[in-house]
């Protein structure tokens, strides 16, 4: 296989997930394009991953391996520096592809010259459940792709991403200093260098992991402060919105009797830098945070019927107004 040939570079990062990475690499195998090539970068796995990997001697697979364990942003980055191919798309080892995946996204590399950033829609498997989580066909700028992520109102995930590879190290790929919330972090790093469009087919199946590190809601308060304190121009911009998803989270744990949890998550936001929100602020912006998010929603709520249709491509949609800062 050329270089030239190469039409995806499937980039996976993975440590100690043997059980779960046959299942990735598995629906990767069965595309029904096969213009691509595999690249699994063992984040310093102790499991059999190495073995299992090589005995595959599938040539598409490129097997990276780690001296030691430093993060799946670490791993992800080099990955994206090894690719061969001007678009990569990103499978989690814990994930696996639906069969038309890569067929479907150079449907649209193909008839969209100018796409540079792809955002795909998903199913979610949890206890015996299947959640669609699936966003509309349309075209984002930059600046509605920002508001959509800060108010959490697009569905996405790591696998949901595929980008040029040129566009996504413009924007400095993957922070490996950023353990949680990941995959926003460098989404709204790549909104400042254009929009993005919501493909509406879904086109993976997530499957959450006990070892997730989005799993626990321990940590959440924190991982937020974090990603603001990375991207310290988005503190003010969307101080209310940010105020909102605190409380949220909040009124969660108070709801369910979780009373230690959210006075924890309540003083994780008063250590953070980038929150420290009392009490007040926190309930005087919440109604108007939530009107606000609900104009920056795109997202819907169910599968649209015909799913295995041919594509419709993206189209564009009304700027919507701009963000407020808090007073």
């Amino acid at each position: 296989m050329t270089q030239r040939s190469i039409r995806f570079s499937v980039v996976t990062p993975t440590y100690n997930r043997r059980p779960v990475l046959e299942r990735a690499i598995r629906s990767v195998q069965a595309q029904t394009c096969s213009d691509y090539e595999h690249l699994i970068v063992d984040d310093g796995s102790t499991d059999s991953t190495r073995d299992y990997v090589k005995s595959l001697r599938d040539p598409r697979i490129r097997f990276i391996e780690l001296a030691e364990h430093r993060g799946a942003n670490w791993a992800r980055n080099v990955g994206i520096e090894a690719a061969r191919s001007s678009w990569i798309t990103f499978l989690d080892s814990d994930d696996e592809f639906l069969p038309h995946r890569l067929q479907w996204l150079s449907q649209i590399c193909t008839t969209q010259a100018d796409a540079r950033l792809l955002l795909s829609s998903f199913e979610t498997h949890k206890r015996q459940r299947r959640v669609d989580a699936v966003n509309p066909a349309l075209l984002l700028s930059g600046t509605q792709l920002e508001q959509a992520l800060m108010g959490y109102g697009i569905c996405i995930a790591g696998t949901s991403i595929t980008v040029r590879r040129d566009h996504l190290l413009a924007a400095g790929g993957f922070d490996p200093t950023i353990f949680r919330l990941q995959d926003r972090e460098v989404l709204l790093r790549l909104s400042r260098l254009g929009g993005a469009q919501l493909l509406s087919n879904v086109d993976w199946v997530k499957h959450p992991s006990v070892d997730s590190i989005s799993l626990p809601r321990e940590g959440y308060v924190e991982a937020l402060g974090e990603l603001l304190q990375a991207n310290p121009e988005l503190c003010a911009k969307y101080r209310e919105i940010t105020g909102y998803h605190v409380t949220r989270h909040l009124l969660s744990d108070l709801f369910r009797g979780r009373w230690s949890q959210a006075w924890s998550a309540y003083r994780a936001n008063r250590r953070a830098a980038a929150l420290r929100f009392g009490l007040w602020e926190l309930v005087r912006g919440y109604r108007t945070a939530a009107s606000q998010r609900r104009a920056w929603s795109v997202t819907t709520k169910h599968r649209p019927a015909a799913t295995n249709s041919p594509l419709a491509l993206p189209t564009a949609i009304a700027e919507p107004a701009r963000i407020s800062s808090a007073a």
